[in-house]
C-alpha cells in the first residue's frame, strides 16, 4: 500500500489518529495515576494497624483543647497501636471518678489546679497515675480585650480602662463593664454555672471587694460567642478564659493581674490569681499495669501550645470538625507524634 494513494492516505491518517489517540490516552492515564498516587500516598502512610491488643476507654470532657488531645490519643491508639478504643463524654468530676474506679482507662489534659482535688487521693492510692505534659503551661483567669487598656487607633477605639491589668483598677472601671442586668455593677462573665465552685469567683469578688456581678453564658461555646461578639463591636467585656484556647490565638486579650497565688488563698478566700498550671495526662493505675505500652505512650505524649493552636484554630475559623482538624495535623506532623509511640509498638 502506497502513501500516495487516497485510500492509503486515509488508512495511514486513520492509523496515525488512532495511534495518536492511544498515545494521548496513555499520557492521560499516566497523569491520572500520578495524581492518584499523590492522593493515596498520605493515606498509605496512615495505614491502620489491624491488630487488636485490647479495649481502652478514653474520657472526653467539654472543652475544646481536651477534646483535641483526646482525639489525637484516640486515633493513634486505635489506628497506629492497634487498640479497640471507645470514647465516653463525661462531666468533669465524674470523669475523675470513672478513671479512679477503672470504668475508664485514659484521661487527657488534666489541669492540676482544678483537677487536684479530684485526683490527689486516688493518686496516693495508686488508682490514678499521672504524667506531666512537659512544655505545656496553662493560664486561667479574667481576661479583657487589650484595646480596653491600650485602645486601638486602627479601629478608632480609645482606652476605656488604662489602669488595667492591675486588678485595683477594676472598681474604677465597673461602669464600662456593666450591662442592663448588672448596672451599676460591672459584669464578669463565666461559662457553665458549675465552674463557679471550681474557680472560686464568687469568693474572689466578695473578698477583694469588687463591684461586679458574676453571670454565666451557659457553656464554653456561648462564652466564646459573647467574647467574639463584643470584640467585633469593639466593646469592653470581662470574661473567664484560659490558655491554651483558640480565643487567645485569634484575639488580642490581656489577663487581669490579681494578687499572687498562694496555697493559703486558693480554696479559702480565692482573693488571688490562678497559678501557672502544669497539665497532666493520666491513666487508671490497673490499666497502666495491664497495658504498659499505652502508659509509655501517655508518658511520651507532649503536646505544645503551638500544636494545639494548629488544630483548634481551623475548627473555630473554618468550621471543620475536631476529627478533621486532628487528622490534617497528624498527616503533616508525623515526625512529632511518631516519637510518642513506644518502639515496640511501631
Amino acid at each position: 500500500m502506497s502513501e500516495g494513494t487516497i485510500e492509503g492516505r486515509k488508512k495511514i491518517s486513520g492509523y496515525r489518529y488512532e495511534a495518536s489517540w492511544r498515545h494521548r490516552r496513555w499520557k492521560l492515564f499516566a497523569a491520572w495515576f500520578m495524581c492518584l498516587s499523590v492522593i493515596i500516598s498520605p493515606l498509605s502512610a496512615w495505614a491502620e494497624t489491624k491488630t487488636n491488643k485490647g479495649k481502652l476507654v478514653l474520657v472526653e470532657m467539654n472543652w475544646i483543647s481536651q477534646v483535641i488531645n483526646t482525639k489525637v490519643a484516640e486515633i493513634i491508639l486505635r489506628e497506629k497501636m492497634g487498640y479497640d478504643v471507645e470514647v465516653q463524654r463525661i462531666d468533669f468530676v465524674p470523669g475523675f471518678q470513672s478513671l479512679a474506679r477503672g470504668d475508664a482507662d485514659v484521661l487527657m489534659e488534666i489541669w492540676d489546679l482544678t483537677g487536684s482535688p479530684f485526683y490527689k487521693q486516688p493518686e496516693k492510692e495508686g488508682k490514678i497515675v499521672l504524667s506531666p505534659n512537659e512544655g505545656m503551661k496553662a493560664l486561667e483567669g479574667w481576661y479583657v480585650p487589650s484595646y480596653v487598656i491600650r485602645g486601638d487607633p486602627k479601629r478608632g477605639i480609645k482606652p476605656s480602662c488604662p489602669g488595667l491589668p492591675d486588678w485595683r483598677a477594676l472598681n474604677d472601671c465597673a461602669k464600662i463593664f456593666s450591662t442592663a442586668e448588672t448596672e451599676p455593677k460591672g459584669r464578669y462573665l463565666s461559662g457553665d454555672p458549675s465552674w463557679a465552685e471550681l474557680y472560686g469567683d464568687p469568693q474572689r469578688i466578695k473578698n477583694l471587694g469588687l463591684n461586679y456581678d458574676m453571670r454565666f453564658a451557659g457553656s464554653e461555646a456561648a462564652l466564646v460567642a459573647e467574647i467574639f461578639s463584643a470584640y467585633e463591636r469593639g466593646e469592653p467585656i470581662m470574661a473567664l478564659m484560659w490558655d491554651p484556647h483558640y480565643v487567645l490565638y485569634m484575639l488580642d486579650m490581656t489577663l487581669v493581674k490579681f494578687p499572687p497565688y498562694t496555697e493559703e488563698c486558693w480554696g479559702t478566700t480565692y482573693a488571688c490569681a490562678w497559678k501557672d498550671q502544669t497539665m497532666y495526662n493520666g491513666m487508671n493505675g490497673d490499666a497502666a499495669k495491664r497495658y504498659p505500652e499505652v502508659w509509655e505512650f501517655i508518658q511520651n505524649f507532649h503536646m505544645t501550645r503551638e500544636h494545639l493552636g494548629e488544630m483548634m484554630v481551623p475548627v473555630a475559623k473554618d468550621g471543620i470538625t475536631e476529627e478533621e482538624s486532628v487528622r490534617q495535623w497528624l498527616t503533616k506532623n508525623e515526625e512529632v507524634w511518631r516519637k510518642w509511640i513506644p518502639k515496640a509498638a511501631n
